[in-house]
């Protein structure tokens, strides 16, 4: 993970879930499924857009948009969407 996100330049956090703590927590079954929380709490979850296998072909960026509202101060129009990806395997 190191290197991708370093080969990425990403500037974001991420947290590494060897145990599954975080995903039992949140309720995730899919990667990548997103969760965007205000100070209201969660106030989106799902997919961070609408096309997994074409970044020039997405129509509705719901993480972009929800990010967007919460930044304003309002609530996102979109609050959940269908993840699209693998399912998470659970560590016993």
């Amino acid at each position: 993970m190191i290197s991708y996100y370093t080969s990425q330049n990403l500037k974001c956090a991420y947290a590494v879930d060897a145990k599954s703590i975080l995903a039992n927590a949140f309720g995730a079954t899919r990667t990548p499924q997103c969760f965007l929380f205000s100070q209201k709490g969660l106030v989106y979850k799902g997919a961070i857009d609408d096309n997994v296998k074409d970044a020039s072909a997405v129509k509705s960026a719901y993480l972009k948009e929800a990010l967007g509202a919460v930044n304003k101060g309002t609530t996102p129009t979109v609050q959940e969407t269908k993840s699209i990806g693998c399912t998470i395997k659970r560590v016993e």
